[in-house]
């Protein structure tokens, strides 16, 4: 099942890929917040390859967590690097929280003979995050229902909730968020979930599809601040964005994927946006023209560029030096229609 649902994940994440402009990548949402980052490991007996049989990768969430526990910190920014000398912002300290974090069973939304409701709540970091939904549809049309923008205690991370219901039918759905992005990002109390949720008829037209934000808070919330990571180098920090390189992670260690350069985005403005990272280099040699990385108003993400193995052996990089890029930002004077493009930063590593 839970193999099923990377499936799912990477498909999903394929189809955004293709969207974007042409020569531009997504940033996957990647929490990279802990000191001590896990590595996704593949055993060597297995063949990751796709439709090579019983190929498939099995993960399981408690080696994950211990193997957070085994691996050294990586290697960090140089603070000497810095461009700006201003001191960093920090969150809140954590506040203490020791009672049960509950959610009470709720109505989420209605719409059209379409009710959409909370059941029930399920939190383990060792397991993930399942928002257990019922959706009722008692109109005579089918429905699709799906979620955009999720973030758990305002950090931005993807759910596996997408589902079609025909009329007069009830399904039970799972908002399911993987362990990995709450060991990552340092979230063991949920106060909070966010999301869009989207309702479209696609065999009705005339039927106006159903867009909203919900904000589901749990009994923890307002008791309890959570601490964000934001350490790092900071290269931009102007009109509501801030933007940090963080340092190497080898969160996606394994026979496809290399190192990568960990990035923290953080959005204080009142409007969505999406930044792009352009010419992009690391150790001098260009790597891709374009990647893309969202954030929701009030919101941040934790993402990683990472290297494919094959990049790291036809340009022969033993270790991940220097990062090299621009950034093209979105300009407050037209209401964000147009973009900023500052100047080239520099951000080099320790070895």
């Amino acid at each position: 099942m839970k193999s099923a649902m990377r499936l799912t994940s990477y498909i999903l994440l394929l189809a955004l890929m293709v969207l974007l402009p042409e020569g531009c990548y997504w940033m996957p949402s990647l929490p990279v917040s802990t000191p001590n980052p896990p590595v996704t490991e593949i055993n060597e007996d297995e063949d990751p390859t796709p439709g090579s049989g019983d190929s498939e990768v099995e993960i399981d969430p408690k080696e994950v967590a211990a193997t957070l526990e085994e691996l050294k910190p990586g290697k960090t920014a140089d603070p000497a690097q810095k461009p700006k000398a201003e001191p960093e912002i920090k969150a809140a300290p954590k506040q203490p929280y020791l009672g049960e974090v509950t959610v009470d069973e709720q109505l989420l939304a209605e719409y059209n003979k379409v009710k959409i409701t909370l059941k029930s709540f399920d939190f383990d970091s060792n397991d993930g995050l399942r928002l257990k939904m019922l959706i009722e549809n008692d109109s005579d049309a089918s429905i699709k229902v799906s979620a955009f923008y999720e973030s758990v205690n305002g950090v931005m991370m993807s759910s596996t909730f997408y589902t079609s219901v025909e009329p007069g039918k009830k399904e039970n759905k799972d908002m399911f968020f993987f362990p990995s992005y709450f060991q990552y990002a340092g979230i063991d109390i949920i106060t909070e979930v966010d999301f869009y949720l989207q309702m479209s008829f696609p065999g009705s037209p005339d039927i106006s599809n159903f867009f909203e934000p919900i904000s589901i808070k749990t009994s923890a919330f307002g008791n309890y601040s959570q601490v964000y990571d934001d350490s790092g180098t900071k290269v931009y920090d102007e009109n509501g964005i801030k933007f940090v390189v963080q340092g190497i992670n080898n969160y996606m260690d394994n026979r496809i994927w290399g190192p990568g350069i960990s990035i923290y985005v953080e959005n204080t403005g009142d409007m969505g946006f999406e930044v792009y990272m352009i010419d992009v280099s690391i150790n001098g040699q260009m790597l891709y023209p374009c990647y893309t990385l969202e954030t929701a108003s009030g919101k941040r993400v934790y993402a990683s560029i990472n290297l494919r193995l094959d990049e790291i052996d036809k340009y022969k990089i033993e270790s991940i030096e220097k990062l090299e890029f621009s950034l093209q930002i979105p300009d407050p004077s037209t209401d964000w229609y147009e973009f900023i493009e500052t100047e080239r930063f520099v951000v080099n590593f320790n070895n």
